[in-house]
C-alpha cells in the first residue's frame, strides 16, 4: 500500500471536516486516497464513479491487528468550498469535468462522469478542482 497524493485543500479557512466511517474488513486501501461509502462501509473511488466522500487518512493495510474488522477511520469529508489538489492522466482543461481512473488519478480521458471539475491546471499531470461530494457538497 502506499501515501497517495490527494490533498484537500480547504477554502474558507475552516478546520478540516474529520468524521469516522467503518471501514470494509480485509480490504486494503490507501492513505490519501478518494473513497466512497459502500453498502454502508469505505471504499476506494473507481473509475465511474459520480460522487466521493472524501480523502482517508489513515492507511489499511493487511498487516493492520484490525484488518479483518470493521472498525471505524478517519476520512476527511469534503464540503462544498473544498477543493482537491490531485494527479491527472494528462493536463486539464480548466472548467471542465472528468471522471476518476482510480481513487488518486483524474482520467482526461473520462469526461462522462462529471465527479472532478477541474479550476487550475497545476502541471500537465496535477490539477486542482471540486469533487462532487454527497448529496453535491453537503457535509455528513
Amino acid at each position: 500500500m502506499a501515501n497517495r497524493n490527494v490533498r484537500v485543500v480547504n477554502n474558507n479557512g475552516s478546520k478540516p471536516n474529520v468524521k469516522y466511517f467503518p471501514k470494509t474488513a480485509s480490504t486494503a486501501l490507501d492513505r490519501n486516497s478518494l473513497v466512497e461509502l459502500t453498502s454502508g462501509t469505505l471504499g476506494a473511488a473507481d473509475d465511474n464513479e459520480t460522487i466521493v466522500l472524501g480523502v482517508l487518512l489513515k492507511e489499511i493495510a493487511s498487516t493492520d491487528s484490525d484488518y479483518a474488522s470493521t472498525t471505524n477511520v478517519p476520512i476527511e469529508v469534503l464540503r462544498g468550498t473544498d477543493e482537491v489538489e490531485i494527479d491527472t492522466t494528462a493536463a486539464l482543461t480548466v472548467g471542465t469535468s472528468y471522471g476518476i481512473s482510480n481513487a488518486y488519478t483524474v482520467d482526461q480521458t473520462d469526461t462522462t462522469n462529471d465527479v472532478f471539475t477541474c479550476t487550475v491546471a497545476i502541471s500537465s499531470t496535477r490539477a486542482r478542482g471540486f469533487l462532487k461530494g454527497i448529496a453535491g457538497g453537503n457535509t455528513v
